[in-house]
């Protein structure tokens, strides 16, 4: 993936389903087949190890608070995703 790179949430952490008792504030899953666009790379490394493979913050055209989800990142309407959750789109 690339920096500004547009693409679609096709799972959260590796799962195409959350767990039956999942917070709605981090109901993630909900963003599956929403598309937004790879605003940085450099996700630090305690993230990347945790994950095990690269991570991007991708920011969605939805309001991810009026969603109900927590989204504490500096850049608005923003969250971290695993590469393997996503797929590149033109």
């Amino acid at each position: 993936m690339k920096l500004t790179q547009k693409v679609i949430v096709k799972s959260f952490n590796g799962e195409a389903n959350g767990p039956d008792d999942v917070k709605p504030n981090e109901n993630y899953w909900l963003l599956l087949g929403e598309t937004g666009t790879v605003v940085s790379l450099n996700a630090g490394q305690w993230l990347q190890k945790r994950h095990g493979e690269d991570v991007y913050l991708i920011q969605f055209n939805t309001d991810l608070h009026e969603a109900g989800l927590e989204a504490h990142n500096e850049v608005p309407n923003s969250l971290w995703f695993r590469g393997s959750d996503l797929e590149a789109i033109d």
